[in-house]
């Protein structure tokens, strides 16, 4: 279906320009964004994803353990090889594990802050997530991508 869409540049009023355009089908949305500091994470999110993450590196005393935990929360590629799995326990979860108490402004209620939540266009399947966590050990944000993977918000890419 084809439809006139109208552009036009407010500010100043510069100009109208006007367009026909292919109608694209709505792309859906992961979830109402949550700015803010967050101590309830609903089900099926990737802030959900992400608070288990944290318990994963937090709350899991035995090493193995905590990495599977982890490992799990993953998209397939990330974890789907000897290699991809190498990686992903050498640096991502390394790092992960060490910084992770830095993310949680409070213990009671669990609580993260999260400053930006954007997301991230993809040219097939629904738009990945990029979460901003701030944290009490950097100066600035780190950002964390989710992507649904079989329904579930999975960890994609993460710098925090």
């Amino acid at each position: 279906m084809i439809h006139k869409t109208m552009f036009s540049l407010v500010a100043a009023g510069f100009l109208a320009l006007s367009i026909d355009a292919a109608a694209a089908p709505p792309t859906p949305t992961p979830s109402a964004p949550v700015i803010g500091r967050i101590h309830q994470f609903d089900a099926d999110t990737p802030e959900a994803t992400l608070r288990e993450a944290l318990r994963c590196a937090l709350d899991i005393a035995d090493e193995e353990a905590a990495f599977q935990c982890y490992a799990a929360l993953n998209v397939l590629d990330n974890r789907n090889t000897e290699i991809s799995l190498t990686h992903l326990r050498n640096y991502q979860w390394k790092v992960f594990r060490q910084r992770a108490d830095g993310y949680v402004m409070s213990s009671a209620p669990f609580t993260v802050e999260i400053t930006r939540r954007d997301l991230a266009p993809r040219s097939s399947g629904p738009d990945d997530v990029k979460v901003f966590l701030r944290s009490t050990r950097r100066d600035n944000p780190a950002p964390i991508l989710f992507r649904s993977e079989d329904g579930q918000w999975r960890i994609h890419t993460s710098s925090l």
